[in-house]
């Protein structure tokens, strides 16, 4: 069972002079009687409309993520790749809730336009054997 906690919508400010980097997070709730587990995200496209700018093609948008246990999540922030990326690897599974945490910062300057931008991110939990 996989169940988000919180940041089922993560919202960011783009603006390079006031607010040249925002970070946000989802922390995604792991319920399971299997022995491991692992966590998958689907990232699709993350493009500002009007300018047909991609934010993760561009390099402006990182991930990171903590494993609740004995798993392994990404410590230093990168950039996703697009389509399946393993955010959490060989979690140690028999828990009754545990949460790992998925944390997104995006780092603009100048040379990205100003506009709107949506992105959708398809968790999946993963039975490791």
């Amino acid at each position: 069972m996989l169940s988000i906690e919180s940041g089922d919508e993560v919202t960011f400010e783009v603006d390079p002079l006031n607010n040249p980097e925002d970070t946000a997070e989802t922390e995604l709730l792991v319920i399971t009687n299997l022995p491991a587990y692992s966590i998958t995200a689907l990232f699709s496209d993350f493009v500002i409309e009007d300018f047909n700018y991609d934010l993760i093609e561009n390099g402006k948008f990182f991930i990171r993520s903590k494993a609740p246990g004995s798993g392994e999540g990404i410590s230093d922030w990168t950039v996703p790749k697009k389509g399946e990326m393993v955010v959490v690897k060989f979690e140690d599974g028999f828990t009754s809730g545990e949460i790992a945490v998925i944390e997104y910062m995006l780092k603009v300057d100048f040379s990205v336009p100003p506009g709107e931008s949506k992105m959708k991110i398809v968790f999946t939990a993963v039975p490791e054997i």
